[in-house]
């Protein structure tokens, strides 16, 4: 059988240390003293902390309360604005029913304007009856004179007859001439366009 190898005794430190050091009736009142120190540091570090925090609450509240009162202001400037641009539409609106033509006061602007117009047509061919009775009479009357002339003068009216187709032979004969006259003219006008094209 193999022993295994003795392990040695642990060795005792030479230092004091907190349990094996005997405590004293002062070192033993100090223990409350520290506790009360830490406890009044803490108490401070809550007090410092709810301080900080408190400030830092504040700072919010005021920068909720500048941003509260900013977007008040802004409302209220939006409102004023909004109310004023109504009121000025409104008022611009009221203009244009001012300048508005109804439409009663137009047909009655139309029916005078078609009245009037027919006064003065009615004025016009008023004035146009009497002229077509006098024109109608006083041309019949020409025209009966004119044939009693003719059935009272028969040698007169023979006279006429001849003299007016004696002249329309004259103007026919005329007319012939002239034409014959452009005919010889324009082959006179072909006849030397070929000689000089030639």
């Amino acid at each position: 059988m193999v022993k295994s190898p003795k392990r040695p005794p642990p060795r005792q430190s030479t230092r004091p240390t907190c349990a094996a050091a005997p405590l004293s009736a002062e070192e033993d009142g100090a223990k409350p003293q520290v506790e009360g120190d830490v406890t009044l540091i803490l108490k401070e570090l809550h007090d410092r902390q709810a301080r900080k925090a408190s400030a830092r609450s504040m700072a919010f509240q005021a920068q909720k309360k500048a941003i509260y009162a900013a977007a008040r202001k802004t409302g209220q400037e939006i409102s004023r604005s909004g109310i004023a641009y109504l009121e000025k539409v409104r008022a611009e609106i009221q203009e244009l029913n001012a300048q508005e033509v109804s439409h009663e006061q137009f047909i009655s602007d139309f029916q005078r304007l078609c009245v009037a117009q027919e006064e003065s047509i009615e004025s016009v061919l008023s004035e146009f009856p009497p002229l077509l009775d006098e024109l109608a009479p006083r041309r019949a009357n020409q025209a009966n004179t004119a044939s009693e002339m003719l059935r009272k003068n028969p040698a007169r009216r023979e006279l006429a007859l001849k003299t007016f187709c004696k002249n329309a032979r004259a103007h026919v004969e005329e007319a012939r001439e002239n034409e014959r006259v452009a005919t010889d003219a324009s082959a006179l006008i072909k006849h030397y366009k070929n000689l000089l094209c030639n």
